[in-house]
């Protein structure tokens, strides 16, 4: 089936009400998700080859709280950066 291209410069930009209300429906989506694995499902693998359930969830939750927190975010920006190289070229993998 054909579908027509949009011009997405057309499209109106989310409002920030809006957006906090989005996030909210995915975070708990997230949590319900959290919330149901039992403690096999912690240690299953993921997409991401090198990450298993509980890092990639871990990653998630602390990616958040760096965005909800100038002092967490700037405190995993002087954590991260001694480790690139060593877990990857930017300072987030560290």
């Amino acid at each position: 089936m054909y579908t027509a291209l949009s011009d997405v410069t057309t499209i109106p930009r989310t409002g920030h009400d809006e957006a906090m209300r989005i996030a909210a429906v995915e975070n708990d989506r997230f949590a319900a998700q959290l919330r149901s694995f039992d403690a096999a499902d912690w240690g299953k693998p993921t997409d991401c080859t090198r990450w298993d359930v509980h890092a990639l969830a871990s990653h998630v939750i602390g990616s958040s709280a760096g965005q909800a927190s100038p002092r967490e975010f700037v405190r995993q920006i002087r954590g991260g950066r001694p480790l690139v190289g060593e877990a990857g070229q930017f300072w987030w993998a560290g």
